[in-house]
């Protein structure tokens, strides 16, 4: 047993600590219109256009963050030290470039394998591979009515709830994750 231990820790360490993702660029459309979550709470004034401008980002964040996916088109840059890649944030929409250390590789250099919603990319190099850096677009699409229709509604329920309990929401009890879930677990689950 003592003689497996050190491979797979160093495998885990590889795996969990040498990988990076950067957001390079994003629009700066909201996903979800503040028209559509003020007739959600019955809200008729402008008042708060601002506050629910700002639930829409954080519910969009959550969102992206709860099921692993990127809601709008933006551009990541990922970088990794193993040779077969799983690219985060999908559904992707292309891959830009792929570099193994300084060395920009050709399509025919690596092969991309799609299954469902998840992208990944294989390196034919299997012993040490050096940093391998990705930039690739990823998102449902560039416009709103792209993304699915349930994470639309997650986002905006989220909303909704953060604005109504807004003076009274105690994290230990928050309802708002509970509500999103068949949501959030259908895209997790049945997308990637």
């Amino acid at each position: 047993m003592g003689s497996f231990e050190l491979p797979l820790r160093r495998f885990v360490t590889r795996r969990i600590f040498s990988m990076k993702l950067k957001l390079l660029h994003q629009s700066n459309e909201l996903p979800i219109q503040v028209a559509r979550v003020k007739e959600y709470v019955r809200q008729t004034s402008d008042v708060d256009d601002l506050l629910i401008e700002g639930l829409i980002k954080t519910a969009t964040a959550w969102v992206e963050e709860a099921t692993g996916k990127t809601l709008l088109k933006k551009k990541w840059l990922y970088t990794n030290k193993n040779t077969r890649i799983r690219l985060p944030r999908g559904p992707i929409i292309a891959i830009e470039q792929v570099k193994l250390g300084n060395k920009v590789l050709q399509k025919a250099d690596y092969q991309v394998i799609e299954h469902g919603n998840t992208t990944k990319i294989e390196l034919p190099y299997a012993l040490d591979p050096k940093t391998v850096a990705i930039t690739y677009t990823a998102g449902f699409g560039d416009a709103p009515a792209d993304i699915p229709e349930t994470l639309c509604h997650a986002i905006t329920s989220t909303v909704a709830y953060i604005y109504d309990n807004r003076y009274s929401i105690d994290p230990a009890k928050s309802h708002a994750t509970h509500t999103m879930q068949p949501w959030i677990h259908y895209h997790r689950t049945a997308c990637m």
